[in-house]
């Protein structure tokens, strides 16, 4: 509990958290429950094809790493950027309930990987310079905690609703969601201070902006 105490008030970072927690609550569910059955009841295509989507998907995380994520933090702002990735989730969800083209299905995993990128790259970074070292463990182990914990909720709401909403409009519900999602980054407090500070400037940013979250509590 005492590493979530902290987490908590570090408000920048929590509620960051909180929107990737919004977003991962369907994109597990995704993969290993409205592709499959689009892929094998619907579409009725090989089941080697869900693997091909999960490589597209992984193959973009890795282009976006490499390539993508510094030159959309300059285009756009880390903020901004992070905004754009979280909502180019939602483009696979838009392209599997709107089409059954595999190859448009294929770039909609592709730029879905390559937005998740700016997500982790960019909040995790932040996360790990703006962290007093000694709390640094205790808060990503927090955050990590929150976003695992959001899976098995959305694994179940999913399962519950594709049946009644069948998987086209499930997911153009759940693309909705997810941009709607993505728009909550412009509410998180502090972020963009937080994100245009240089690396130098955020090292440990959170013990002078947040500093009751690194107090010990009395007995």
């Amino acid at each position: 509990m005492g590493s979530l105490r902290i987490f908590v008030r570090l408000r920048a970072d929590f509620y960051l958290c909180l929107v990737t927690c919004a977003v991962n609550f369907v994109l597990p569910a995704l993969f290993s429950i409205v592709i499959p059955f689009l892929v094998i009841h619907v579409y009725r295509l090989p089941p080697s094809l869900i693997g091909l989507f999960d490589f597209f998907f992984a193959l973009g995380m890795v282009v976006g790493g490499c390539l993508v994520v510094g030159w959309a933090n300059r285009t756009f702002g880390k903020r901004n950027a992070i905004v754009i990735g979280l909502a180019s989730t939602a483009i696979p969800h838009f392209f599997l309930a709107l089409s059954s083209n595999v190859v448009l299905s294929s770039v909609g995993m592709f730029l879905a990987g390559l937005g998740m990128l700016n997500l982790f790259t960019n909040g995790s970074g932040l996360r790990a310079t703006a962290t007093p070292p000694e709390f640094r463990s205790r808060v990503f182990s927090a955050a990590s905690f929150l976003v695992a914990v959001s899976i098995a909720p959305g694994m179940w709401v999913i399962s519950a609703l594709l049946p009644v909403l069948g998987p086209h409009v499930l997911l153009l519900c759940t693309g909705t969601a997810t941009v709607c999602a993505a728009a909550l980054v412009y509410a998180v407090p502090d972020l963009q201070t937080l994100m245009k500070l240089s690396e130098d400037d955020s090292a440990g940013v959170y013990a002078r902006l947040y500093p009751a979250a690194f107090q010990t509590p009395r007995a």
